[in-house]
């Protein structure tokens, strides 16, 4: 009467969560054996039920360790979720960092850029435009490079200068001086400056860009800058 008791049980709960055909036959193969009517011999094949009963023993054991509890408030479904959910969230993180910097990198380099030593000043003629080569460090993200540049330095006493960059305000090319006509000439497109810098002719929209410098014992320092070509503002880029 027990073990009536108990496979009647096991059908219930069966019948109860059923929905898969896999069930169907487990639930046909238990009822056989429960009919108090079934006049059948019993059958020589292989034991079919007991192997059914095992599957659903072991589907029910998988299911049920998916929903233990591995602390407060949360199963085991739930904190495989939860950590690939961080896990995806750190490699997003680490993956959109270059590019996060090099987005910000042209606003971080305008704060941060420092003075790069050009030389000495004081053999310097006055009033004349010198162009001299300097080499500094240019920094974008993770990447780190020596730039050589140049500028053109006109003194006026041994702490007054004028630092203009070489770059045209046009298309970018370079200017360079005219000592006869003691002018700028840009070399591409036509474009004249006079000798403290100012637009005087060509498609140039506007005057020379001044760069910021400072003396320190003798030797001239200089803040690179560049500017957007082609536009009446200066817009430092």
């Amino acid at each position: 009467m027990e073990v009536h008791h108990r496979r009647s049980a096991s059908i219930a709960f069966l019948r109860g969560t059923a929905g898969l055909t896999a069930v169907s036959p487990l639930l046909s193969c238990l009822a056989d054996k429960e009919s108090p009517t079934s006049t059948e011999a019993p059958s020589t094949a292989p034991n079919e039920c007991a192997a059914d009963t095992r599957g659903a023993e072991a589907v029910s054991e998988r299911e049920t360790l998916d929903e233990r509890p591995v602390g407060a408030g949360m199963n085991r479904r739930g904190f495989l979720k939860a950590a690939s959910g961080l896990l995806t969230g750190v490699v997003t993180a680490l993956l959109g960092a270059p590019l996060a910097v090099s987005l910000i990198g042209p606003q971080y380099r305008r704060e941060q850029t420092s003075y790069a030593r050009v030389g000495p000043v004081g053999d310097l003629p006055t009033g004349q435009p010198v162009n001299l080569s300097f080499r500094y460090e240019s920094r974008d993200a993770y990447f780190r490079q020596t730039v050589s540049q140049d500028v053109w330095v006109i003194k006026h006493s041994p702490t007054e200068f004028t630092v203009y960059s070489p770059i045209c305000t046009h298309l970018g090319c370079q200017v360079g001086w005219d000592s006869q006509a003691r002018q700028f000439r840009c070399p591409c497109h036509g474009s004249v400056f006079s000798g403290d810098g100012k637009a005087m002719a060509g498609p140039a929209p506007r005057s020379m860009d001044e760069l910021p410098y400072r003396v320190d014992r003798g030797d001239l320092y200089v803040q690179w800058q560049r500017f957007e070509p082609g536009v009446a503002q200066r817009v430092r880029i």
